[in-house]
Order: C-alpha cells, then sequence, then structure tokens
C-alpha cells in the first residue's frame, strides 16, 4: 500500500505540470471551490456566491483519516481555484500533494490558528474534529469566508452576509443541542463510540466519552482495549453503545457481544455521522442536519 501511495504522488506530479486537457473539465460557472471533506463543502455551499462552484474531494461516508486521492481526485484538486481543508492531520495522506499546489492557488487549513485553549491535545497530537462544536466550528467557518473573500474581493460584503446568516444557524443548532441532551440524567451522559471523534462535543455539552480508538481511526488498538471497554460499561451501567457511519461497526459490536457474555444488555443504538455528513438527497447531507441526527439518536438512547 505504501508503495502504491508513493506511485501515486509522483503520478501526481506529472499531472500538476501536464496540460489544460488532461485537467477536471470546468462546469460554466465561473469559479471552482474544492473542499477536502464534505463538514467543509456545506459550509462553503452556504457561503458562496452563485457562480461560484463548490465540490466536494471526499463522498458521503469516506474516512478522511485514510483516504488516498485517485487520479480523478488530483485532477479535480489541479482544476481548483481554491482549496479548503481542515488540517490538525484530519487529512494525514494528502499532506504532500497540498503542499504542491501552494505555489499556484489558493490553499486553506480552516480549522488551524485558532488560539490554544480552542483545542484538545492528546500529547503531541492536537484533535482534528473541531466540528462538533457547533461554536467553535464558526471559527473554521470564518475562515471560509476569508478565504472566499480574498479570492473573490468583489463578493467579499456577499459572503459577509451570508457568513452572518450560517453563523446563527450555528448558535441556533447549539442553543437547540443543549436542551435536548438536558434530558439525559448526568450519569448517563457518556459516549461509547468507534474512535474518540467527540471529544470537542464532549466538552461543549459535559459529556464523557469512550472510544476504541484514538483521535484517528488509523490507531493500532487490540482485545485489551476491547476488554476495558466492557469492564466501563458494565461499572458504569450503560444501556447503550454507537456506531460511526464512516467506521466498520464489527469493532463495537464485539464489545456488545462482550458485554453480553458477561450477563449485561446493551443496545447498539444508532449510527453517528462522525467524520462525513450523510448522503446526498437526505436531511443529513447538511452539517446541521447531521448534528440533529447525532442528538436525537444519542438522547433516545441514553435518557
Amino acid at each position: 500500500m505504501k508503495f502504491k501511495f508513493i506511485f501515486l504522488i509522483s503520478l501526481f506530479g506529472v499531472a500538476l505540470s501536464s496540460c489544460s486537457e488532461q485537467e477536471s473539465a470546468k462546469s460554466d460557472k465561473a469559479f471552482r471551490v474544492v473542499c477536502t471533506t464534505t463538514m467543509i463543502w456545506d459550509a462553503t455551499r452556504n457561503l458562496a456566491p452563485e457562480n461560484v462552484e463548490v465540490i466536494p474531494l471526499m463522498k458521503p461516508g469516506i474516512d478522511p483519516h485514510y483516504f488516498k486521492p485517485t487520479l480523478d481526485d488530483l485532477k479535480l484538486l489541479r482544476s481548483a481555484d481554491i482549496i479548503l481543508y481542515n488540517g490538525l492531520e484530519l487529512e494525514g495522506k494528502m499532506t504532500d500533494i497540498l503542499e504542491k499546489l501552494k505555489s499556484e492557488k489558493i490553499i486553506s487549513s480552516i480549522s488551524e490558528g485558532f488560539e490554544a485553549t480552542s483545542y484538545i491535545k492528546y500529547d503531541s497530537a492536537t484533535d482534528p474534529h473541531v466540528w462538533f462544536d457547533p461554536l467553535l466550528w464558526t471559527k473554521s467557518v470564518k475562515n471560509i469566508a476569508n478565504a472566499l473573500a480574498e479570492a473573490i474581493p468583489e463578493k467579499v460584503d456577499y459572503v459577509n452576509a451570508q457568513f452572518e446568516v450560517y453563523r446563527d444557524s450555528l448558535e441556533q443548532i447549539h442553543a437547540w443541542t443543549q436542551e435536548r441532551l438536558n434530558l439525559i440524567p448526568l450519569e448517563r451522559k457518556i459516549l461509547f463510540t468507534s474512535h474518540d471523534a467527540f471529544s470537542y462535543f464532549a466538552r461543549a455539552y459535559d459529556f464523557r466519552i469512550k472510544g476504541l480508538q484514538g483521535i484517528t481511526t488509523t490507531a493500532e488498538f487490540g482485545l485489551r482495549d476491547v476488554t476495558n471497554m466492557v469492564d466501563s460499561i458494565i461499572e458504569l451501567k450503560i444501556p447503550a453503545v454507537f456506531t460511526e457511519q464512516s467506521v466498520p461497526p464489527k469493532y463495537i459490536e464485539a464489545v456488545v457481544e462482550g458485554c453480553h457474555r458477561r450477563g449485561t444488555a446493551v443496545k447498539l443504538s444508532g449510527e453517528l455521522f462522525s467524520d462525513s455528513l450523510g448522503e446526498l438527497g437526505t436531511e443529513e447531507e447538511s452539517y446541521l442536519g447531521t448534528v440533529r441526527a447525532n442528538v436525537n439518536i444519542i438522547v433516545n438512547a441514553l435518557k
């Protein structure tokens, strides 16, 4: 796998120097923004003027920790006027590619550069999942607005006005989330999930979290981690655990089986959106829709 990715990087060097017919064909719209994740795509499409084409690089359900771009993905990146990515090593396997492109177009890491107290850190690693706190995500959305304003200065007033509207929506979903989560008794405000994607959610809404893996799905875990999670669920009398949309469910299913073998009934209570939004054409294709879906799943399982 490592050899294949190195080969892909070398092909990307060729793609960068190729002529225009090798690039992805643009639509009739005048300006193209490529966003690595669906969360960034949704925020950007809420801010961008009508003549701006906004495209997600990763499709719904894709795990950004593992994502490796194909040749078609590389052509899409090459065709962009702006590339927006999360940063904080969320798209860890794309770092070299993005560095190669910085000399020729605007490339903005929208979730880096906050004050230090904004971030949750694990040793030397910074948790990249900032979108799980809607108020913190507002800072990322502001960075998107700044990148659009830099690239299309004649549309700065429009972009800033759209940012104000979207910021109000984020504040409203935060207030709604607080109200809904207050239905859960404090002792049950614990999320057991596949990986530690929900630390910002936990900090914002007074939850505790326990993930089998760390802040990235590339982290190693084993039987001892499963056993420790089973022990914690039984000790804390937690009624439900959750799978994640972009992570295979078999890991959490092993935890549920372990609880059952020890005489404790634990429900597998739904699939949370973690590193991606939902499928196009559903309410969950939007950031606000996935927040509502996650909160309703959690409340129904734990209240």
